[in-house]
């Protein structure tokens, strides 16, 4: 799930994780008992919703980011286009050509090549504003789905246990589970986004 949220992961190798994780779980369940079925369905149903609306979630993500790079293509071939002009014009000081024409002209082109570059850098920066705008709202919505999914976890581990006859303190075990769970839903607390990365990296402040 949480690969979800990047732009550049790999949606086919998160699908076809995804797949195996399910293909594990079916093979569990030829074998589990009842309780455990019951639970390890649990978890699937409150899984699937959320990885599927994750999945819709991302794609203008995904999208934006692809006119974030070409932007930056633009930025670039403006750049180099502006250096050479810019050399260019030193050569032509440099020679003591008595055309002023021309200095004039180049001089025009260095000033249109570095407008094309401001106006690309101004969208991209606009790119990254929506980018960052819609990374925040979907580490919102996975905090509510993270929320769903995590409430399932403990039936399918005591469940899973019991099947085994391992020991544990079912009470105490959901005691410190429901301390721990909320934090798990905080995602906007501990974490920022990076424009220039277009990634979510840990807090510092």
């Amino acid at each position: 799930m949480g690969g979800l949220i990047d732009a550049d992961a790999d949606q086919v190798e998160i699908g076809a994780q995804l797949t195996a994780d399910l293909g594990t779980l079916s093979k569990v369940q030829l074998i589990a008992s009842d309780r455990t079925i019951k639970a390890l369905m649990a978890f699937t149903n409150a899984l699937m919703p959320g990885f599927i609306k994750m999945i819709t979630l991302r794609a203008p993500l995904v999208v934006r980011k692809r006119g974030i790079q070409m932007k930056q293509t633009y930025m670039d071939a403006a750049l180099v286009e502006h250096r050479r002009l810019v050399q260019m014009m030193k050569e032509h000081n440099l020679s003591a050509n008595p055309d002023k024409a021309a200095l004039a002209r180049l001089n025009a082109e260095c000033s249109r090549e570095l407008e094309v570059f401001q106006g690309h850098a101004k969208e991209q920066e606009e790119l990254w504003r929506l980018q960052n705008d819609e990374m925040r709202n979907i580490m919102r919505e996975m905090a509510d789905m993270i929320a769903a999914i995590t409430a399932a976890i403990p039936d399918a581990l005591l469940a899973a246990r019991s099947e085994l006859d391992l020991p544990i303190d079912e009470a105490e075990y959901r005691r410190i589970f429901d301390v721990q769970r909320p934090s798990s839903t905080k995602c906007d607390a501990y974490f920022q986004f990076t424009p220039t990365a277009g990634r979510w990296a840990p807090n510092e402040a």
